[in-house]
């Protein structure tokens, strides 16, 4: 069984794919799972301190993506 932690970097790397396809919409959405996944595992108690460098590398990742029109 694959981690709330794994998940999340899991979407990290599938964004950081998508991203450099040019599917910007795909990789925001993948950004954005990745995000959900941390925040179930600090809701459960099982963040890490890996945990705060993953969301921040996502949160930087998603201030990267060209805006929405």
């Amino acid at each position: 069984m694959v981690s709330l932690i794994e998940a999340a970097r899991i979407c990290q790397k599938l964004g950081q794919m998508e991203f450099n396809r040019g599917s910007h919409g795909e990789a925001r959405a993948s950004y954005e799972d990745g995000k959900k996944y941390i925040q179930r595992a600090k809701g459960t108690g099982k963040a890490s301190p890996e945990t705060s460098q993953i969301l921040s590398e996502i949160e930087t990742s998603l201030r990267k993506l060209p805006r929405e029109e």
